[in-house]
């Protein structure tokens, strides 16, 4: 199991699959987190707990990967893509800038066709296998001999990378968790030469082989995502008094959380958060057994972004 970031520790590791695996399977963890306690909770559960490390591609991997990325972008044509340029045109302040980036896009729209994006992925994948990091994981999967080797997260896990294209190099089965909803969409192209892909739902299970029609159906398997599982644990569940004194506002008052989302893709989200508050302050949100508008506070959450509690 490949863990390259934080979330994937939540969704696999704390929830019940790493226990259900180990049931079923000898399971050997490479993960950014490595450290005392992390060791004590999960390795009673593995056979080994292995430190998943960077290794830095080379400039003509990196760039052809920034090709790649940004021409799926523009072949795909969704929103959020389109979005992406409008807020890089909103951060360039000046004509020029604006007429930089407008050849920017015009530059890499060139290579936004499929036969094009499916040869770069090919030639970023075997310039990635060049790298020193390969035989590093090559010598690794030889000694470990896995019979499939799994990415809990196929983005924003660099480390992650490597790993997998070694072991398709090799002959390993591999499998990758489509991590979000959206992702499809909105996070561009999936470098990586999965044999096996997990996914939320059925309409992710049909977008996935439309964008990749190379990806054979039976081969995509909705299995939902674990972290949704925490839900419905009694053990995570908090009365509404607790919960109130934990966030700190009124328990017989009404409120409302909201949840920014990345300060780089919604520069003006700070409207949105004005407009909600004026709107709350218009609505007759009294409850019935309390008197007094909603309670209205401005606080800040660590992460993608702030948040308004009202």
């Amino acid at each position: 199991m490949l863990v390259p970031r934080g979330e994937a520790v939540r969704n696999f590791l704390y929830s019940d699959t790493l226990p259900l695996l180990s049931e079923n399977a000898r399971v050997t963890l490479l993960s950014v987190i490595h450290d005392a306690h992390f060791r004590e909770r999960f390795e009673p559960h593995v056979d080994a707990i292995l430190p998943l490390k960077h290794y830095p591609a080379s400039q003509a991997t990196n760039y052809i990967h920034m090709l790649v990325h940004e021409a799926h972008f523009d072949w795909l044509g969704s929103q959020v893509a389109e979005n992406r340029w409008e807020v890089r045109l909103h951060g360039a302040r000046t004509p020029m800038g604006r007429v930089k980036v407008r050849l920017e896009r015009a530059f890499l729209g060139l290579f936004a066709n499929r036969q094009i994006i499916e040869a770069l992925v090919k030639l970023e994948r075997r310039l990635h296998l060049l790298s020193p990091g390969a035989d590093a994981f090559h010598k690794l999967f030889s000694e470990l001999k896995p019979d499939l080797v799994f990415n809990t997260s196929h983005i924003h896990g660099q480390e992650a990378h490597l790993p997998v294209k070694v072991a398709h190099d090799m002959g390993i089965p591999t499998v990758g968790f489509i991590f979000s909803w959206d992702n499809l969409t909105s996070r561009s192209r999936i470098f990586e030469p999965y044999d096996y892909y997990l996914v939320w739902h059925q309409k992710m299970r049909d977008q996935l082989v439309s964008i990749y029609p190379n990806i054979q159906p039976e081969n995509v398997l909705v299995t939902g995502t674990p972290q949704f599982d925490f839900h419905f644990k009694p053990e995570y569940w908090l009365a509404r008094e607790a919960l109130c004194q934990r966030i700190g506002v009124d328990p017989s008052r009404p409120f409302v959380l909201y949840t920014a989302g990345i300060d780089r893709h919604f520069p003006e989200e700070h409207r949105t958060v004005e407009l909600i508050i004026r709107l709350l302050r218009e609505m007759d949100v009294t409850p019935q057994t309390a008197t007094g508008r909603a309670h209205l506070h401005q606080g800040h959450q660590p992460g993608d972004g702030g948040s308004i509690r009202a």
